[in-house]
């Protein structure tokens, strides 16, 4: 009689081991600790399975709601090429209730992105009932109808896919948010995320929350081998996988592009006042940066960002500001602002990156602007003013920093007069016109009276090796030296 396979007669492998170990997550699973090595059979995939791969970011989940790794680990493992990611089996254990997984959205350009809407009753402050979490289901997919978000797929009108929550007394429901840019997408669910608390005012329930949110990655140069490399990952909001969805109901879930999402009105009582600069706000930056010096940013400053967001929306149509991310006016906007205040306030032509990002992510940090800083949108925004003839290029080389012996070079520029005329002229007019309208009409806007800019000779950033380095020298061990010298000859003459 053959022998039976090692693993019948053992705990599952998902299951706590019966040693009894515990870590930071609780009990350790069998296959982890004693388990390991043990055969066991091959988990096939299946539909809903490759679907759920396919909508989440494959290389960071999270188990009973706390993420398995932190961002130093993640960034040194993926750099690295270590890229975990969910096996079937984790996946048909997380549908057999063995363990919870959870997830977030997908990144990748133009890929499906999973999101899920958390209806919370019961919980800490102990309101609500299931049945007031149903009847706001119910409100929520009216909404989504009202709001044009449910189409049809194959002939079938499409539906938000609910089921219990974690805790098995609120709803969860799983629907996609679609588009390229990752930006706007991670926007799209803060905006549903403000609609549906909105909505959910006159309901007993706890609260609304849209979860799975994309992390915001960063990439960098690619390695030796042409892998990507990823510089600063900011991670989302973990979501729970469906355990109860069918592949059917996964087709059918709405499939949201973020521009409907952004196009929604928030009502009026829920709609942020027009940000106010106050006379006593001395600086809202850090306190230090760690290139170079720095300047903290006054109210004086501040008081001009309108005048920038003017010259962003006469500059935006005058160039494709070409970036895989995407360019917006408000970008623009934060950019040329930084350029000026450090024209303005700084001896030093040098304009480190590292610098700029920090005023960027100061401003970012207290609600100035909305939108992140981003390496991408940095360098075609920079590369577009130079090509408008708004930079004057002392020094458009570079090399790299290595260590104390050999510092680093940042390119040297700033604003040109034609740039200052420019920030003076859009000053003027939101003067004239910044108190009672948003946008001054055409007719009547200084810059109107300002042809277009024209393009100038191209001019790049360009990488030169350091020339504090000290020279290498290859000192070749006595052995070896012999070696070379004996093939050599057959070389060149091959």
């Amino acid at each position: 009689m053959a022998q039976a396979p090692t693993y019948c007669n053992k705990p599952e492998r998902n299951s706590p081991c019966p040693c009894g170990k515990h870590n930071a997550f609780g009990p350790v699973k069998y296959r982890r600790c004693c388990g390991r090595g043990i055969n066991a059979p091959r988990t096939p995939t299946t539909p809903v399975i490759e679907f759920l791969r396919n909508a989440t970011f494959p290389f960071a989940w999270g188990e009973e709601k706390i993420l398995t790794t932190t961002t130093q680990s993640f960034l040194s493992h993926y750099n690295q090429g270590k890229r975990r990611s969910l096996a079937n089996g984790d996946f048909t254990d997380h549908f057999k209730g063995i363990h919870k997984l959870y997830f977030y959205g997908n990144p990748a350009w133009k890929t499906p992105k999973l999101a899920m809407i958390d209806i919370d009753v019961q919980k800490s402050k102990k309101l609500g009932s299931q049945a007031c979490a149903v009847a706001f289901a119910k409100h929520v997919d009216g909404l989504f109808a009202r709001w044009n978000l449910q189409g049809t797929s194959k002939g079938q009108p499409q539906k938000i896919s609910w089921e219990p929550s974690s805790s098995g007394v609120g709803l969860a429901g799983y629907f996609v948010v679609t588009g390229a840019n990752n930006d706007s997408v991670r926007d799209a669910y803060d905006h549903l995320q403000s609609l549906l608390k909105a909505e959910s005012a006159v309901f007993d329930i706890e609260g609304v929350e849209v979860k799975g949110k994309p992390p915001a990655i960063e990439y960098c140069e690619r390695d030796v081998v042409g892998n990507p490399q990823i510089r600063e990952i900011a991670f989302g909001s973990l979501a729970k996988y469906p355990t109860k969805a069918t592949i059917e109901d996964l087709r059918l879930m709405p499939d949201a592009h973020f521009d409907q999402i952004l196009s929604i009105p928030l009502p009026v009582a829920t709609t942020k006042p027009a940000t106010q600069v106050p006379s006593e706000k001395a600086a809202v930056s850090p306190r230090s940066c760690q290139s170079g010096s720095y300047s903290p940013l006054k109210a004086e400053y501040l008081e001009e960002l309108p005048a920038f967001r003017r010259m962003a929306a006469w500059l935006f149509p005058q160039d494709q500001w070409k970036t895989p991310h995407g360019v917006t006016q408000e970008d623009l906007a934060i950019q040329l602002f930084i350029l000026w205040y450090l024209t303005k306030t700084e001896d030093d032509v040098s304009k480190p990156v590292e610098r700029q990002k920090a005023i960027w992510k100061a401003l970012h940090k207290d609600n100035w602007t909305k939108r992140q800083f981003s390496y991408s949108r940095h360098a075609a925004m920079r590369n577009g003013c130079s090509d408008l003839g708004l930079i004057l290029w002392h020094d458009h080389t570079y090399y790299m920093s290595h260590g104390k012996t050999a510092p680093g070079k940042s390119c040297q520029y700033s604003a040109n007069d034609k740039f200052m005329k420019l920030v003076a002229e859009c000053q003027q007019a939101e003067r004239i016109f910044g108190l009672n309208t948003t946008h001054t009409p055409s007719s009547i806007s200084p810059l109107a009276s300002i042809p277009l800019l024209n393009r100038v000779g191209l001019i790049r950033p360009n990488r030169v090796e350091n020339p504090l380095l000290p020279p290498t020298i290859l000192i070749l061990h006595q052995d070896i030296e012999p070696f070379l010298y004996e093939w050599e000859p057959k070389r060149q003459a091959a």
